[in-house]
C-alpha cells in the first residue's frame, strides 16, 4: 500500500489483527457518533484515503466503547460517558521525533501500534498519533496507567491530553496536503506489557505512579473533552474561597475550561458566597479580563491541585482509618458490571427451587455482560466472563450454544468445565481458577451450583460457609464479581440455603421463582447497588440447535426477558431493511454517512432492489428508510444518518 509499512518480523499473534470496537466522531462537537469494529492493520488501509476540506470537517475517532449519556451541551465525548477502552491513544506533536523512530522504539519494547501523522505534520516538522490495542475490552480507569507506559517507551514526548480519558483525536488530511502516512508496528498488547511499568512516565516526562490523581490536561479548547462538572463542584466545596489570589486563579481555571461560557461563570459565582468578600459586580468586571494573557493559561488541573492540598487527610490508627464527612463526599464511586446490580469485587446469589430458572438467567446475564448489552433494562459494561459450570456441564454447553445461535458469538465469554471442588482446603481447583483470575482478569465469575462445588459442605455450619464466602473474596481481588449458584430453603424463603454466614456477606441475592402462568421472577432480597424493587422477569424459550441422528431436534432453553408482561421480541427485518442496514454498516467503516449518500449508493447498487426502474428502486429504498427508523435501528440529525445498537435481528 502507498502510504502504509510494516516494521517487524510479524510474530504468530499479532496485536494489531484483534477485532476493536471504535467509536468514531464527525466532529468535536460530537453530538452523534458511530461504531465500527475492525482491527488496527485493516483500519490502516483506510486512514490515509479520508480527506475534507479543512481539519475540522474531519472525523474523530477513540479506541473505546461509549454510551448515549450526553453533556449539557449535547455531547457524546466525555469522561463519564466512557463504557469501555480497547486500546490507548497517544498524540506527539514535538516536530522532532519522526514516525520511523517512533515506530523502532516501540518496535522493540514488542508492543502492536498504528501510527499515522496529523494534519498538521510538515516535512521536517513531525506530528503523529499512535494507536496501541488491549487484548480485551478494560475498563477505563485503567487507561492512565496503559498510555503511561506508551509514554516511558517514547521517552516521555506524549502531548499531555493523551492522558485525557476521553480525548478523541483527529483522522485523515486535509484537501491539497500529502495524505497521511501510516505505519504498523507488530507486536503484543500493551496491557500485557506489565514489564513497561518501570519505565513508564506521566504526562509530564516523570515517574508515573498509579496513587497520584490525575490531573486534567492542557489542550486546546477545541479537543477538550466536556467538562466534569461532578469533579468540579467536589474539588471547589474544599477550597476556601477567602484569598484573593486564590479566588483569582480560580476564575481564571474556570474561565479556561469552560472558555468564558456563563456556566463557568457561574459555578465561580456560587463557590465565591462561601466568602463574606463576595461581590457580584467586581466578580463580573474581573471574569470579562480573563483570557487576554497570552501566556501558558491557568487550566482546570491547577484546581485539583488545590484541591489534593486543601483536602483533608485521613486518620489512620494501626489498620483503622477515619474518614471526615468531606472525605466520604470526595468517595469515588462504586462502578459496575450491571448497573444497579453487580458491581466489581462484589459477591452474589442467584437462589431458587430445582428448575426454577436459575441455571438459565444466570448464563443470560453473563452473556449480556460479555457483549456489553442491557440486560432487563440495566446497561451492563462488557468484560470476560468465567462461567464455572460444576452441575450438568453437558447441558450448561448447550445452552451456550443456543445463546451464541441467538445472539452470535461472545469471544469473553467463558465456559470453565472440570472443577470438582474449589472450596476445600488446598483445592487444586482453587488455585488453577485463581491462576487463570490473575492472568484474564474476568469481570465476572458464576459457581453453578454451590453444592456441587463444594461437595463436602455442611451447609449449615458456619466454619463452612466462611470458608465459602473466603473464597469467593479470594477470587474478587483483581476486580472480579463472584456470582454463586444455589438452592433456597424448602420454606421457599428470602434467603439462600444455609447459615446465615453466607447471606450476611451477599451484596446482592436474588431469588428466583416461576409463576403458575410460567413466567421466571426474579426477586431481589438483598441488593447494595441499587433499589430492590428491579422488574426482573422472563419466560423460558427455545433455541433448535440442530438434529440428532434420528432427525429429531436438539434443543436448549433460554431467557426471553419480559418487560411488564410483554416479552422484548427480536427485531425482524425485510431483506430490504437487511440489505440497506448493511450498506449503512459499510459506509461507517469510512467515517460519518449521510442520509442522501447512503440512499444514492443503495439505488445505484441496486442493493435493497433490483429493478430495472430507478423510481422503482428508490421507492423500495424509502420503505427500507422508513421502516428501519420506525424500528429504532437508525438516527438521523442534520443530514447524518447512523447506526442504533440492537441486540439481534432476524429476516422475514
Amino acid at each position: 500500500m502507498k502510504h502504509q509499512r510494516v516494521t517487524s518480523e510479524s510474530p504468530t499473534e499479532s496485536g494489531l489483527d484483534r477485532p476493536l470496537f471504535i467509536t468514531k466522531y464527525p466532529d468535536a462537537r460530537a453530538r452523534s457518533k458511530s461504531r465500527i469494529r475492525t482491527s488496527l492493520r485493516d483500519l490502516a488501509g483506510k486512514l490515509p484515503d479520508r480527506i475534507a476540506a479543512s481539519k475540522s470537517e474531519l472525523p474523530l475517532l477513540k479506541l473505546a466503547r461509549t454510551g448515549d449519556q450526553r453533556t449539557a451541551k449535547g455531547s457524546l465525548r466525555s469522561n463519564a460517558n466512557m463504557l469501555t477502552i480497547e486500546g490507548v491513544e497517544g498524540d506527539y506533536d514535538g516536530e522532532c521525533m519522526s514516525v520511523a523512530d517512533a515506530a523502532k522504539q516501540l518496535r522493540k519494547a514488542g508492543i502492536a501500534a498504528l501510527i499515522y501523522t496529523s494534519p498538521s505534520h510538515r516535512p521536517g516538522k513531525p506530528r503523529w498519533r499512535v494507536l496501541c490495542p488491549t487484548s480485551r475490552p478494560l475498563p477505563p480507569a485503567e487507561r492512565e496507567s496503559l498510555i503511561a507506559r506508551v509514554n516511558g517507551v517514547l521517552g516521555g514526548e506524549l502531548s499531555p491530553e493523551s492522558f485525557t480519558l476521553s480525548q478523541s483525536f483527529y483522522y485523515g488530511s486535509v484537501e491539497g496536503q500529502a495524505p497521511a502516512d501510516v505505519e504498523l508496528v507488530d507486536g503484543g498488547f500493551i496491557d500485557l506489557a506489565h514489564e513497561l511499568d518501570a519505565g513508564a512516565l506521566d504526562k509530564h516526562g516523570k515517574p508515573y505512579g498509579a496513587a497520584d490523581e490525575p490531573e486534567e490536561d492542557d489542550e486546546d479548547d477545541d479537543l477538550r473533552g466536556e467538562p466534569d462538572l461532578a469533579r468540579i463542584r467536589k474539588a471547589l466545596a474544599v477550597i476556601p474561597s477567602d484569598e484573593r489570589e486564590t479566588w483569582r486563579t480560580v476564575g481564571q481555571a474556570l474561565h479556561h475550561e469552560f472558555g468564558g461560557d456563563d456556566e463557568g461563570y457561574e459555578l465561580w459565582a456560587d463557590w465565591s458566597q462561601s466568602s463574606d468578600k463576595f461581590d457580584d459586580d467586581d466578580q463580573r468586571r474581573v471574569w470579562e479580563s480573563f483570557g487576554r494573557y497570552d501566556g501558558r493559561p491557568v487550566t482546570i488541573g491547577t484546581i485539583f491541585r488545590m484541591a489534593k492540598l486543601h483536602r483533608p487527610k485521613v486518620e489512620t490508627f494501626g489498620e483503622l482509618r477515619f474518614l471526615s464527612t468531606e472525605e466520604c463526599t470526595l468517595a469515588p464511586p462504586r462502578g459496575y458490571i450491571v448497573k444497579g446490580l453487580i458491581a466489581p469485587r462484589d459477591v452474589a446469589c442467584i437462589f431458587g427451587a430445582p428448575g426454577a430458572g436459575k441455571s438459565l438467567i444466570a448464563p443470560h446475564i453473563g452473556y449480556q455482560v460479555a457483549l456489553g448489552e442491557p440486560a432487563f433494562a440495566m446497561r451492563a459494561k462488557p468484560g470476560r466472563v468465567f462461567y464455572v459450570a460444576v452441575e450438568d456441564a453437558h447441558g450448561m454447553r448447550n445452552r451456550i450454544a443456543a445463546l451464541a445461535i441467538r445472539q452470535g458469538h461472545a469471544p469473553l465469554f467463558q465456559m470453565v468445565e472440570g472443577v470438582a471442588d474449589i472450596f476445600a482446603e488446598d483445592s487444586a481447583d482453587l488455585e488453577a481458577l485463581a491462576e487463570a483470575v490473575e492472568e484474564q482478569r474476568p469481570a465476572l465469575i458464576f459457581i453453578d451450583t454451590l453444592a456441587m462445588a463444594f461437595p463436602g459442605l455442611e451447609e449449615n455450619d458456619a466454619k463452612g460457609m466462611g470458608r465459602v464466602v473466603a473464597v469467593c473474596r479470594q477470587l474478587t481481588e483483581h476486580g472480579a464479581a463472584v456470582v454463586l449458584i444455589h438452592h433456597d430453603t424448602k420454606a421457599e424463603g428470602s434467603t439462600p440455603r444455609g447459615h446465615s454466614v453466607l447471606n450476611g456477606a451477599l451484596d446482592m441475592a436474588m431469588h428466583v421463582k416461576r409463576d403458575d402462568d410460567g413466567i421466571v421472577r426474579g426477586k431481589l432480597t438483598k441488593n447494595r447497588n441499587g433499589t430492590p424493587d428491579r422488574n426482573i422477569a422472563f419466560r423460558i424459550g427455545i433455541e433448535e440447535l440442530g438434529r440428532d441422528e434420528d432427525g429429531d431436534p436438539i434443543t436448549a432453553a433460554l431467557v426471553e426477558e419480559l418487560t411488564g408482561s410483554d416479552p422484548v421480541r427480536r427485531i425482524r427485518l425485510t431483506a430490504g431493511e437487511q440489505a440497506a442496514l448493511a450498506k449503512l454498516m459499510e459506509l461507517e467503516t469510512d467515517g460519518s454517512v449521510t442520509e442522501e449518500e447512503w440512499r444514492d449508493a443503495c439505488v445505484d447498487e441496486r442493493k435493497v432492489s433490483g429493478s430495472e426502474d430507478r423510481e422503482s428502486r428508490k421507492r423500495a429504498m424509502r420503505r427500507a428508510v422508513q421502516g428501519l427508523a420506525k424500528k429504532g435501528l437508525i438516527d438521523t440529525r442534520d443530514g447524518i444518518v447512523t447506526l442504533r445498537e440492537v441486540t439481534s435481528q432476524e429476516e422475514d
